[in-house]
């Protein structure tokens, strides 16, 4: 698989054209030159630079609460105790009013860590297992 070709690679390298070019020579009917050329691309890259320095790094509100969730329900579900969802939710008063969504996203992500496992009950009920360390 070939690795994608970004726009500011794009732009670098008919910078580099443009550099090589004869800077006598103009395109078009309105007669742009090499110069004009250089410094749109110029601005171009400029423009890109601004926009990715706008990205955010930051999780989002959701992600942190996730987190918070995640780190609560590792502090206090019980070591070795298969529970649901709704099991751990009215274990732990900290997560009162919490939905059964947010403790699975929650799960899943202590579960990426190798801090929880899951398994299904005989009533097919996923069931998640805080594991020792």
């Amino acid at each position: 698989m070939t690795e994608k070709i970004t726009k500011k690679q794009y732009f670098d390298a008919v910078m580099e054209v443009l550099n090589k070019a004869d800077s006598e020579v103009t395109y078009g009917e309105k007669g742009i030159t090499i110069d004009a050329m250089q410094d749109f691309v110029k601005h171009e890259v400029e423009l890109l630079s601004r926009k990715n320095a706008g990205k955010s790094v930051k999780p989002s509100k959701s992600a942190m609460e996730t987190a918070e969730v995640a780190q609560v329900i590792l502090d206090n579900m019980p070591m070795d105790t298969p529970m649901t969802p709704t099991m751990i939710i009215q274990s732990i008063p900290a997560l009162t009013g919490k939905s059964n969504q947010r403790v699975t996203s929650a799960l899943k992500v202590l579960m990426a860590a190798k801090l929880v496992t899951n398994d299904t009950g005989k009533n097919g009920k996923t069931l998640y297992t805080k594991v020792g360390e």
